[in-house]
């Protein structure tokens, strides 16, 4: 890895780390009532995913949202390879807060993923990259009960 290329990287990092501490424009406003969403960029070393297959293994940088109004939420994820600038995988959860009783909650949600992969195939005795992607469906199941405002335990079940 060059010298230049570190120095990219470092820079680009610390534009993301501040960012979010003094790019704060707006002061709070008890009258405003504004529908609920939350965006964040992580840059990891490693492009760890939930699932160890589908993890990158490279430096990645990961853009996560998410919309909500009553009890759906739309939260996309989409993640990059950094030094490629290709794309790793999208996945846009669908989430739905199903029963809350007391202390116990139920949520349930499903995604469509795309993950890519650069695949090289030969073609007039040339080699040449493109960039598949496979597409996948998935849902989930979270029971979850709050002992206290700081403690819950919870069963996170995913299918795909």
């Amino acid at each position: 890895m060059t010298t230049t290329r570190i120095i990219q990287q470092t820079v680009f990092i610390f534009i993301f780390l501040l960012i979010p501490k003094f790019g704060i424009s707006q002061q709070t406003d008890s009258t405003n009532t504004v529908r609920p969403f939350f965006a964040a960029v992580t840059a990891t070393n490693n492009g760890i995913s939930l699932l160890p297959n589908f993890s990158l293994g490279k430096p990645a940088i990961l853009f996560n949202m998410a919309m909500s109004k009553n009890k759906l939420s739309f939260e996309p994820e989409l993640r990059f390879d950094i030094e490629g600038g290709k794309p790793w995988s999208f996945l846009f959860w669908w989430r739905y807060k199903v029963l809350k009783i007391g202390k116990f909650s139920f949520n349930m949600g499903a995604h469509p993923a795309i993950a890519f992969k650069t695949k090289t195939f030969v073609a007039d005795g040339v080699g040449k990259e493109v960039l598949s992607a496979q597409r996948f469906l998935a849902g989930e199941l979270v029971p979850t009960y709050s002992f206290n405002k700081n403690l819950s335990v919870g069963i996170y079940y995913l299918h795909s």
